[in-house]
């Protein structure tokens, strides 16, 4: 079940811990769009058993991941940071576990709602 609350407390986060202002919060609306085509590309070739692919998206979503993790560091950013970088985290170990736990593969359909639901916050925030 996705969480409702992450996605306004992600905003907060990043506004707290960089002053979120209009352009940064396009930046991380499409952040999160480009990492939420890229899991569903994992998921895609997982389930085509294009495997080579699949490792080649992992590895990009991972990067991505790394990168959002890095930026949440702060500790202006407070609890929702903490929350959000427990979201990554998850996510990094649902990607790394996809070929040999089909909970992982579940949990990865709702990370991508989560993701869906980021971009929408931070689109908002960027009006």
């Amino acid at each position: 079940m996705v969480n409702t609350n992450l996605a306004a407390n992600a905003a907060a986060a990043y506004r707290a811990s960089q002053q979120l202002d209009a352009r940064p919060a396009t930046v991380l609306a499409e952040v999160h769009e480009e990492l939420h085509r890229v899991v569903a590309a994992v998921i895609s070739t997982y389930r085509n058993r294009v495997l080579d692919q699949m490792c080649r998206h992992a590895e990009r979503a991972g990067q991505i991941l790394v990168l959002l993790d890095l930026t949440m560091q702060s500790p202006a950013g407070g609890p929702g940071a903490v929350e959000l970088r427990r979201f990554y985290g998850g996510m990094r170990r649902n990607i790394a576990r996809i070929q040999m736990e089909h909970a992982a593969h579940a949990a990865l359909q709702e990370d991508l709602g989560m993701l869906r639901m980021l971009s929408l916050e931070f689109r908002r925030s960027s009006r």
